[in-house]
């Protein structure tokens, strides 16, 4: 049960690109995918567990 004054977060969609920004500049700056999750770093866990990368890393960018 959630406390008086505490926001419930809901899972949003994340977008997951190349972690490095030069690189995927020169790659056309392509979403490797795409991913539900509440937080940042929980989208790129997603990520990693559905086996998206990249090779210089990822990163997530939340799409709404």
């Amino acid at each position: 049960m959630k406390g008086p004054g505490r926001k419930a977060r809901v899972a949003i969609r994340w977008g997951i690109y190349h972690r490095e920004r030069e690189f995927a500049r020169e790659a056309g700056d392509p979403c490797l995918g795409v991913v539900r999750a509440r937080g940042k770093g929980q989208a790129e866990a997603n990520a990693q567990r559905k086996g998206i990368s990249g090779p210089t890393g990822i990163r997530a960018h939340p799409l709404e």
